[in-house]
């Protein structure tokens, strides 16, 4: 297994690898273009995974970022595409806030749950509120590419921010600066609420500081609280603090090729005894993680009726018979007895 860097462990919502999907076939864009180098699987882009790394992320979207034509354009577009419901729980809590400072806040505490890489940066002067992106060490891309990216991303949340407000109450526009040239033909007019500048110095969004206290059209505090509380839970997940949570992660993401035990110690910047001294002290051991992980996905590989042999193999056991006996000892009924259980339930 390749030693996965800072960047690589960092995780992202599958939920996105769906929209650049979506997005690539309405540019006529082939999927296989997609997956060039990405270390994706096409059944992967058509159900993405709950999760997938920042490195994945990374790969698809410079293969959409090759593909396009006109990117600055694109990018607007794809940004429109993103509605609130694209951002999951986030998008949810976000939409039934009481008020767009509170929505503003709910983004930015809870913005890692969608991207870990990305941070939302939230500012006010007396006149506008100023949003502006900014990436953890090593985890932008290519400059040009992070620009498609990111202009997307401030398209997505000023739209959903103008189409969640009354608009009969609204004077003025949201601005988004964007340090490129206009794109030659550019359609302003597809921006209801907001203005586009090029050429400016640098690249964000801002909002007349009157919205501030605008209520939200869905303003729900039932089910915002709902939200948030879904969103906590995703956040510890995404962007894990705990050495076992962070080893389970990594293992899950590999499990093509479990990673070895120096593997995932490289991986923390630790010796293997220190890895194993920290485990124990946990009371767990990377072979309990790894077996747990196994357990789980040799379960859901058995009552898919993928056959045996095969799910040795994924599960890195030499033959059918050695990943029989294991999975006997993990819950006491052979493959073909478990599989029996489950036709049954």
């Amino acid at each position: 297994m390749k030693k996965p860097s800072v960047p690589e462990l960092q995780l992202a919502s599958g939920d996105y690898l769906s929209v650049v999907r979506d997005f690539a076939l309405s540019k006529g864009i082939n999927l296989h273009t997609l997956l060039k180098d990405s270390q994706v699987e096409l059944k992967d882009l058509i159900n993405p995974p709950p999760l997938v790394t920042n490195l994945i992320v990374s790969h698809v979207g410079i293969n959409l970022f090759n593909a396009l034509d006109e990117p600055i354009s694109a990018a607007v577009k794809f940004g429109l595409r993103m509605t609130a419901s694209t951002h999951g729980s986030l998008g949810l809590a976000v939409q039934c806030a009481e008020n767009l400072q509170e929505g503003f806040q709910i983004l930015s505490e809870f913005y890692n749950t969608r991207l870990a890489a990305q941070d939302i940066n939230i500012s006010e002067t007396e006149t506008k509120i100023r949003i502006k992106l900014s990436y953890k060490n090593g985890a932008a891309l290519h400059n040009e590419v992070q620009q498609y990216f990111d202009i997307s991303t401030l398209v997505s949340i000023a739209s959903n921010t103008y189409q969640a407000l009354d608009k009969t109450k609204l004077q003025g526009s949201i601005l988004i600066n964007i340090n490129q040239s206009e794109p030659d033909g550019f359609d302003h007019n597809a921006l209801p609420g907001i203005t586009l500048r090029f050429d400016q110095p640098s690249l964000e969004m801002l909002t007349p500081i009157e919205w501030k206290y605008q209520p939200l059209n869905i303003a729900n505090r039932e089910m915002a609280e709902a939200a948030l509380m879904r969103c906590q839970s995703e956040l510890k997940r995404i962007h894990p603090v705990d050495l076992v949570e962070r080893i389970r992660l990594l293992v899950e993401a590999n499990t093509e090729s479990l990673p070895k035990l120096h593997e995932v110690a490289e991986t923390f910047n630790m010796s293997s005894a220190t890895l194993k001294r920290k485990l124990r002290d946990k009371g767990t051991s990377y072979l309990d993680i790894k077996n747990e992980i196994r357990l789980a996905q040799s379960c859901t590989l058995i009552l898919d009726n993928e056959p045996i042999d095969s799910i040795a193999a994924r599960m890195g056991f030499s033959d059918a018979s050695n990943f029989t006996k294991a999975f006997k000892g993990w819950t006491g009924l052979s493959p073909k007895a478990f599989r029996e259980v489950g036709r049954v339930d």
